[in-house]
């Protein structure tokens, strides 16, 4: 299992649903874990840019720019190519499609954070003595 509580995670996500239950499951499992916000691709994108996160949970469905154009921007860009990035998505996405993306791992809404940090084992591990 994964110890995610010295790490970073930046939550793409503008459903305030899912906002609210995700940063819920991260105080409850991983209250040490630094939980950032944007609420479309665009502000996505300037995060990873900015704050640097060890891996990002990237919604599907976002206003502005899409979880598919934001994820080909982050693999473009050689500071962020090897970002792990999560494919966040409700149960009406079918997650065999994002499976070729070039995604790190697709997990389905609410978000269960046992299978995400058993998703993200060996992703973020070696970032985790930053």
């Amino acid at each position: 299992m994964t110890d995610l509580s010295r790490l970073t995670a930046l939550l793409v996500e503008d459903n305030p649903d899912d906002q609210w239950f995700a940063q819920r499951s991260f105080r409850k499992h991983s209250p040490e874990t630094r939980l950032e916000l944007a609420e479309d691709g665009v502000a996505g994108l300037e995060a990873v840019a900015h704050l640097r996160p060890d891996f990002v949970l990237l919604d599907m469905n976002l206003p502005r720019l899409g979880g598919r154009e934001v994820l080909r921007a982050l693999r473009a860009d050689d500071r962020s190519k090897a970002l792990p990035v999560v494919a966040f998505t409700t149960d009406d996405d079918d997650s065999d499609e994002f499976a070729d993306d070039g995604y790190t791992v697709c997990l389905r809404k609410p978000l269960d954070f046992a299978r995400l940090r058993d998703a993200l084992a060996g992703f973020v591990s070696f970032q985790s003595g930053r």
